[in-house]
């Protein structure tokens, strides 16, 4: 393992997630049989949405609301050099006024009502299962490598921001913690012990999600469609984080094979596609990710260039 980041980890973390969100947009809410008759095959590409989909508006490339809760974190990172809570929910709350977010879930939009009527932002979020947070959570690993910790505490205390379920807390720190170790590996030899990692940090106080990571272990000699159909992905952060795990180490060194056979499983696909594209994008850096996916996403520069003023502020403050 190492322990230094490189601008290309930086910048494949950030574009990973938000070519995810954008593969996973058109087969958001989608039933895997319906999936299956429309489009036979995981896609390779970005596709649009089918007529009559909520998102069918959207172009190809599109990504929604998960990458721009990412992007506000980061872009609040880069102006206070923490993830100020407070910032963010004005964030948050100008986004809601300004009609800009893209498909937004209903416990985002129910946070940003709470946090516009002046409810504290530790306690807009509601009491119900999530997995919306987990979005908060790549540029923080990256802020605060190697420091698990800090970082963990970070995101679990943001996550409260839209959902204050405990579990949806933990869920956000675990993902979390698995960026960070997956971020240290050199090959895919290490990618087991560093799950196992992370389960031994989550054991103590979270052991469901210890148990949840072993789980995934041992489902890695089954086939993709059985173990998706066992882990559920779903909206719950126990579905959307384990399965995006799942299908990123059946296919560590292939992103786009990751990322696509998780969104071609449907329901909660915006965010399996965030989550497993964070993943193969720390693992393989930027230059794993096919360079059709990077021209292809909608405002792809931006992001790159997001991803490299993170770097140079993390750099400096290592420094």
């Amino acid at each position: 393992m190492t322990t230094s980041l490189s601008k290309d980890r930086f910048r494949g973390v950030l574009l990973g997630a938000a070519i995810g969100d954008a593969m996973g947009m058109p087969f958001q809410f989608l039933h895997p049989q319906l999936i299956h008759e429309l489009v036979p095959l995981p896609p390779r590409t970005f596709l649009r949405a089918p007529q009559g989909h909520l998102n069918a508006r959207l172009e190809k490339g599109q990504y929604t609301d998960e990458t721009q809760l990412m992007t506000l974190v980061t872009e609040t990172i880069l102006e206070k050099g923490d993830a100020d809570a407070a910032e963010i929910a004005l964030g948050l709350v100008r986004l809601y006024e300004t009609r800009a977010w893209i498909t937004p879930g209903r416990s985002l939009l129910a946070a940003c009502r709470h946090l516009r009527k002046g409810t504290p932002w530790h306690e807009a979020g509601g009491f119900r299962d999530g997995s919306k947070p987990l979005a908060f959570v790549p540029p923080l690993a990256l802020r605060h490598h190697p420091d698990g910790e800090r970082m963990a505490r970070h995101c679990a205390s943001l996550a409260r921001m839209i959902l204050v379920e405990p579990r949806v807390s933990a869920g956000c720190a675990c993902f979390g913690l698995l960026l960070q170790n997956i971020l240290m590996c050199r090959d895919s030899r290490e990618l087991p012990d560093a799950v196992q990692t992370t389960a031994d940090r989550m054991q103590a106080s979270h052991p469901e999600f210890r148990d949840m990571l072993l789980w995934v272990l041992s489902l890695l000699d089954v086939e993709v469609a059985e173990g998706l159909q066992e882990l559920g992905t779903g909206y719950s952060i126990l579905e959307s984080l384990f399965a995006a795990l799942f299908v990123f180490l059946k296919f560590p060194d292939d992103f786009t094979a990751a990322v696509s056979h998780v969104v071609h499983a449907g329901d909660s696909s915006d965010t399996t596609g965030f989550v497993a594209g964070a993943f193969g994008g720390a693992f393989n850096g930027f230059d794993g990710i096919p360079e059709n996916l990077f021209s292809g996403l909608k405002d792809a520069q931006f992001f790159l260039d997001l991803a490299d003023r993170l770097y140079s502020l993390s750099s400096s403050a290592a420094s």
